[in-house]
């Protein structure tokens, strides 16, 4: 299967999303802060966040407790996420030998995420995979999910300005398709990472519950020799 407009796919019900963001909470002291003032974390390396350097050394330098810790706490919820993208997709998919587990993206009510500060972009990590045995530095089949376990009490999603080519900030983005899509707990959102997207704002009554963070899990997939490769 080609991913291509964005899809959703029920992976659990509420309260098990719930129960896994409960896991992510009492991990807390293994969270990474990725922004100098604004409440943004992450449990997991992620490429675009930690691939600093032609050799990776840095992301790389993560791996093995990062996964380690991991699969350990979440291998339920891996061991589910493979088996309903190899059905949705149609092909075999494990994690990527060498990378980061898909992990997991956590903010915090804050004022500011209730304005559109995060930034537009396409899922282009796989560039920065030249020193990894599988890599493409080449547009390529592949697929970027979310599946949100915990939301604000107002709610978050994600934007999609779709069949978009040019890049972020392009004086057409005006003209083109906008769709806004708004999370469920358990249910992943599936997409090829080419469409121009962003993160949705929060919305202001998210400020009246400051203990109800915004908690994703996070990934991509790359489809090498017919098997989905998935990764952060």
């Amino acid at each position: 299967m080609t991913v291509k407009a964005p899809e959703l796919a029920p992976l659990a019900d509420s309260a098990t999303a719930g129960l896994w963001a409960s896991e992510v909470l009492a991990a807390r002291g293994r969270w990474r802060r990725r922004h100098p003032r604004l409440p943004y974390y992450s449990l997991g390396s992620a490429v675009f966040l930690d691939s600093a350097g032609a050799d990776g050394a840095p992301y790389r330098h993560e791996l093995p407790a990062a996964n380690a810790f991991l699969m350990r706490r979440f291998a339920g919820l891996y061991e589910l996420l493979f088996a309903r993208l190899a059905e949705i997709l149609g092909s075999p998919t494990a994690p990527a030998e060498g990378l980061a587990l898909p992990g997991f993206q956590i903010m915090e009510p804050h004022a500011d995420f209730t304005r559109p500060v995060a930034a537009m972009h396409h899922d282009l990590q796989y560039r920065k995979l030249r020193w990894w045995h599988g890599a493409v530095d080449r547009p390529c089949e592949q697929a970027s999910f979310t599946v949100p376990l915990l939301v604000p009490a107002g709610g978050a999603g994600i934007i999609f300005w779709l069949d978009s080519t040019g890049p972020a900030g392009d004086h057409r983005l005006g003209a083109l398709r906008r769709e806004a899509i708004r999370y469920t707990p358990g249910v992943m959102l599936l997409h090829s990472g080419h469409e121009l997207h962003q993160i949705a704002p929060l919305h202001p009554s998210s400020l009246l519950d400051p203990g109800r963070p915004r908690i994703t899990l996070q990934g991509h997939a790359l489809k090498i020799d017919d098997v989905w490769l998935c990764y952060w």
